[in-house]
């Protein structure tokens, strides 16, 4: 009969070769799929495929199999003479068609038997009469093998001079026939494959052709095809879609030039000896993946990696990777029961497959992927310098002083709790962070490129929001105003580091090294010079430190510390008020803040400055006072004739802001500055003592008189001095931090169902009912603002909340895990197509900001109606 495409146009020439070349142009032209194998595997493994492209109707392009290649052709000829030009480094690659079911096929004899061949040629058999495919029965795999035969003498074959895909040229040429010049060699043994069901559809085996030709040289690029297989000697089977080889066997004697050895290798798609039988249990259609689930093992694919694919053999219960070798000793550990059939066949697959073991350098996935599936997730730490992970705090430690020495802070700043996996159980396989907020989402989903794009904007932002109005700032805020003198530092994280650094002392790794430990011993010098001149003075000396002018003879007196812990503790401040001062004075300082020293303070600072690098540290001690005593006392403002008066003027003001100064931006609380407050006032008494000895020859040795001269200045009360002003500080702030609230008189009935306030009597029977009734509504407009996502959360027993917390992002809702996913109702709807938040453009999801806004509003609404009902909720009153 007529052999024609049903497809298209295409009619064969040849017609006795027709039904051949009709359907070399069918898997050419039609197919529905090509599966592409890396040369030298098994192309009966499906689990071997590297790529897979595939057309959408059967008249429809096919395009490259390349990730990110646009190329598409109308024939297959046409990708496979692409690949090569264009993609230089794709090793070479054989194809596997799939057709369309169409219920469609060219007429073809049946071959029950296998076919005589001439030596050094592929034989392909089927013992079924060839038919279209259909779901119920598809097409069986065809058996494979080299018919050779024992040589006795050295042959000579003349190799073929059909150019292969790489290098034949444009032009369309007959090539010569490979026949050889001896007689045939003995039939070779062939047996039969098993019927069972492919994963692919009708297929049919291929090395990459020749170039394509135009459309109009089809008809005798087919035929030629056929010639060249009939000069070869003996007929094949209609579904083979190999060319001609070299005999292996012959080659491997020297038979040819190595020049045509070496040609023939580099081209042909793939030369195999002996082609695997499927992975069967015989007499069933059971694969090899069916073998694996029934002893509990599975194939895990590193599907981000493509030609080849990485991947291993694992235990399903362990959920961990197994060395091939092992893996069938570790089913039977579990108790898994394994027929002598399926040991046989899962032996011979494990052996065959290219599956990584313990020793492989596999890749790791990229930070911030999901689980893989089918591997162990545990909980562990991740750097976050670089994509370390480890398994325990210990270790992490020791990855950061050896790989990230020298960084600021501690391990819980350098690194974070993650959820981590590992390719194998032992400690040679390097451990990965995860994130499980990705399990089963897809790069290009809106949700997955919200938080690759969108979610570090957010979560690494460093802006600092002001307060909107008064009520937002505390009480202490109010008084001291620390807020408005910062207010240009706060608008930024990174500036409130930068300030920050003012006060954080110098360390042996990092700072400035003369402000460092000589600083810390002149200041602690400083406070035991202090010491031993009080305990040396007059009981009214220290008296006069404590209220000065004395009215009273039976007043207090002052004590300096003796506990040596309390006195590192006071050295503490000083030390960090002079390094904030000093610190500020030196040359490309980053903060850029400016105290308001006058040229005279500046000229002690140098002074103390040159001490504190000096040799000898005599003299560090006298420096310091010198530096301190004029910041500690009042501000001579007799020379000011600006009239403009503000307490910044004041060196300890603004130390005091710098000071009470917290990482998020915001001031300590009133109870955590009293205790700054005692410190300074602490100082001043000191440095008053310390500079009425200094004195004291000016007043005839009466040391008395040169200390109250020295208190008159500074703590008399009357006068605006550091000392009156920090003793109103602490005693404001010691109101604040002890103020409690006074419960209001009430009044419970006997019964309990009643209780009154003032003039106010609840009614607790109605208030509940009315509970009731609201909380019934108010459940159903939640249900309806979470999307009913509100069902995903987890509610622990006991949540912790520590209600005298004031850091910025407080909150209770940190104590627990509530949910995997923080942002679970983003996700969900972000990925609710019907709202249409979101879109996709050039590979960028971005918001619609009509919808966002439409969104928002509806929501508002939502919320506004919630929170009506809940102040319906108010207790009922009883008249």
């Amino acid at each position: 009969m007529d052999a024609k495409c049903p497809h298209c146009l295409f009619v064969p020439e040849s017609q006795p070769g027709a039904s051949k070349a009709l359907l070399l142009h069918i898997n050419r032209f039609h197919c529905l799929s090509a599966t592409v194998f890396p040369r030298g595997l098994d192309l009966s493994i499906a689990s071997n495929a590297i790529a897979l492209s595939r057309r959408a109707t059967v008249t429809s392009d096919i395009g490259c199999f390349v990730p990110g290649c646009k190329f598409t052709a109308d024939s297959w000829r046409k990708v496979e003479s692409h690949v090569p030009k264009t993609h230089k480094d794709v090793p070479g690659f054989s194809t596997v068609y799939a057709g369309f079911n169409l219920g469609i096929t060219p007429p073809s004899p049946q071959l029950s038997h296998p076919v005589a061949r001439a030596p050094g040629r592929r034989v392909f058999w089927s013992s079924h009469t060839s038919r279209s495919p259909s779901p119920d029965q598809p097409p069986p795999f065809l058996a494979e093998e080299r018919a050779t035969r024992p040589r006795t003498s050295p042959l000579t074959i003349p190799s073929s001079t059909r150019n292969t895909p790489y290098d034949r040229p444009p032009q369309h040429s007959r090539s010569r026939s490979r026949s050889p010049s001896v007689s045939p060699s003995k039939r070779s043994t062939m047996f039969n494959s098993p019927s069972h069901s492919s994963p692919l559809g009708n297929i049919a085996w291929s090395r990459a052709p020749s170039p394509v030709l135009a459309m109009n040289e089809n008809a005798s690029e087919e035929e030629e095809d056929l010639s060249n297989e009939e000069e070869g000697g003996g007929s094949e089977d209609i579904n083979m879609q190999e060319e001609d080889f070299m005999d292996t066997e012959a080659a491997e004697e020297g038979i040819g030039s190595e020049e045509e050895e070496e040609k023939e290798s580099s081209t042909s798609s793939m030369v195999v000896e002996k082609v695997r039988q499927p992975l069967l249990v015989a007499g069933s259609e059971i694969s090899i993946d069916d073998i694996l689930d029934r002893v509990s093992l599975r194939i895990i694919r590193l599907e981000w990696v493509s030609m080849p694919c990485p991947q291993l053999v694992a235990c399903q219960s362990c959920q961990v990777g197994l060395n091939p070798k092992a893996a069938i000793k570790h089913a039977l550990d579990h108790g898994q029961h394994i027929t002598p059939a399926d040991r046989e066949n899962l032996s011979a697959y494990l052996e065959s497959a290219n599956l990584a073991t313990e020793k492989s350098k596999l890749p790791l996935p990229t930070h911030g992927s999901g689980p893989i599936d089918g591997l162990v997730v545990s909980q562990g730490f991740k750097c976050l310098h670089c994509n370390h992970a480890a398994g325990a705090i210990t270790t992490m430690q020791t990855h950061l002083s050896k790989m990230h020495r020298g960084l600021l802070g501690l391990y819980t700043k350098n690194s974070s709790p993650s959820a981590v996996q590992t390719y194998f159980a032992s400690k040679r396989s390097p451990l990965f962070a995860v994130d499980t907020v990705r399990t089963g989402l897809s790069v290009s989903s809106h949700y997955s490129m919200y938080l690759d794009q969108l979610a570090p904007l957010l979560t690494t932002s460093t802006r600092i929001n002001p307060p909107l109005s008064a009520n937002e700032v505390p009480p202490l805020l109010k008084v001291m105003m620390w807020h408005e003198h910062l207010a240009a530092h706060l608008k930024d994280r990174n500036n409130v580091a930068k300030l920050r650094a003012l006060t954080k002392l110098p360390t042996s790794r990092e700072g400035i090294s003369w402000l460092g430990n000589p600083l810390r011993l002149a200041a602690l010098a400083y406070l035991h010079d202090t010491r031993k001149k009080a305990q040396r003075a007059d009981l009214g000396v220290r008296c006069l430190l404590w209220e000065c002018p004395r009215v009273v003879q039976h007043g207090q007196y002052w004590q300096p510390l003796s506990n040596e812990e309390s006195i590192e503790g006071y050295a503490r401040l000083l030390h960090m008020w002079t390094h904030a001062i000093l610190v500020t004075l030196e040359p490309n300082e980053l903060s850029g803040y400016v105290f308001p020293l006058s040229e005279a303070d500046r000229v002690r600072a140098t002074d103390l400055k040159t001490a504190l690098r000096a040799t000898d540290q005599t003299g560090t001690v006298l420096a310091l006072h010198k530096f301190l005593k004029p910041l500690l006392y009042p501000l001579d403002r007799s020379k000011d004739t600006t009239g403009k008066f503000s307490k910044w003027d004041e060196v300890t003001e603004c130390l005091q802001a710098l000071t009470a100064l917290q990482d998020d931006g915001n001031f300590k609380p009133a109870h955590s500055v009293t205790q700054m407050f005692a410190q300074v006032a602490y100082h001043i008494r000191g440095a008053i003592l310390y500079e009425g000895y200094l004195h004291v020859r000016e007043f005839g040795g009466d040391l008395y008189k040169s200390v109250e001269h020295e208190a008159m200045q500074n703590i008399r009360p009357g006068i605006l001095s550091p000392y009156n002003s920090c003793l109103d500080y602490q005693r404001f702030a010691s109101a604040l931090a002890m103020a409690t609230n006074t419960a209001p008189t009430t009044r419970v009935s006997p019964d309990g169902m009643f209780i009154t306030f003032r003039e106010h009597t609840l009614g607790i029977a109605q208030w509940r009912l009315g509970l009731a009734r609201l909380a019934e509504e108010i459940d159903r407009d939640l249900t309806t603002l979470c999307h009913g996502q509100e069902a995903l959360l987890t509610i622990p027993d006991n949540i912790p909340d520590d209600w005298a917390n004031n850091d910025r992002g407080y909150s209770w809702t940190k104590n627990a895990n509530f949910l995997d996913d923080k942002r679970q109702l983003l996700r969900t709807m972000i990925e609710d197509p019907s709202l249409r938040l979101t879109r996709i453009e050039d590979d960028q999801l971005k918001f619609n900001p009509i919808a966002v806004w439409k969104f928002l509003h509806q929501q508002s609404l939502k919320k506004k109606t919630i929170f009506e009902k809940k102040k319906e909720g108010r207790p009922f009153l009883v008249k």
